[in-house]
């Protein structure tokens, strides 16, 4: 544990590390701009009465949606959804999960599989895969993230909310990709290492030596933007 910031360079790694701020290889102040919120397919809480906007996803069974309670939503099946997605309820899936660059996740989502949250997205809830789990570029979390298998937070990721810390954690490896900021505890049974983005799935194996963090002043300037862009977003969507 750190009281200032931890910088983890390409190749290095440990089993944990719980900081401030943990930051990779290339980072620089200030998050990316998520792209506009526009024409998002809708997933309602339950007790509205309004059923999810799932008619354009291919494969998809509305017998095999059924609603958990007045806040949880629960697909027996595996869920790839095309467009953009707002997600206002919790949500269980059986297999995996994906959704597209652009989304708003606003609750937890928990699922039996993979799960993979597009480029630029914004999640404000807790995230638990069974098995893999990505966050793709510049995407923001505030919750925790837990995966069975491995998992990815890929380039310009950020992780933090306000007056608490994020947790990250894997059974098998957690991959750090450049310029990825969590703030917060970020641990792992195999390990967790700073590299390049991955050309290919599964590709890059890390070396194994383990060196000791280099650690540089906290910075500052991104304190509570993860929540500010996000509730920014989210009027615009609910005024469009």
């Amino acid at each position: 544990m750190s009281e200032r910031a931890i910088q983890i360079s390409l190749e290095a790694g440990a089993a944990q590390f719980f900081a401030p701020e943990v930051q990779t290889h290339g980072h620089f102040g200030g998050i990316a701009e998520p792209p506009p919120f526009r024409d998002l397919l809708e997933v309602p809480l339950p007790s509205s009465g309004e059923f999810p906007e799932f008619g354009s996803v291919r494969g998809f069974q509305p017998g095999k949606l059924t609603a958990l309670g007045a806040d949880t939503w629960v697909y027996d099946g595996s869920l790839t959804i095309s467009a953009p997605v707002w997600i206002k309820s919790k949500l269980v899936v059986c297999g995996s999960f994906t959704c597209p660059a652009g989304s708003l996740i606003d609750d937890g989502i928990k699922c039996g599989g993979t799960l993979i949250v597009g480029a630029g997205s914004v999640v404000r809830g807790n995230l638990t895969a069974r098995g893999e789990m990505t966050l793709a570029s510049d995407c923001l979390f505030e919750g925790s993230l837990r995966a069975g298998l491995a998992l990815r937070l890929c380039t310009g990721v950020r992780g933090f909310r306000n007056g608490e810390p994020v947790e990250v954690s894997a059974a098998e490896k957690v991959t750090l990709e450049p310029n990825v900021v969590v703030r917060g505890h970020v641990a792992s049974c195999q390990g967790a290492w700073a590299e390049q983005p991955a050309i290919e799935e599964g590709a890059r194996t890390p070396s194994r030596r383990r060196v000791d963090s280099e650690r540089s002043v906290c910075f500052s300037g991104e304190s509570g933007l993860a929540s500010q862009v996000a509730e920014e977003h989210l009027l615009n969507v609910s005024t469009a």
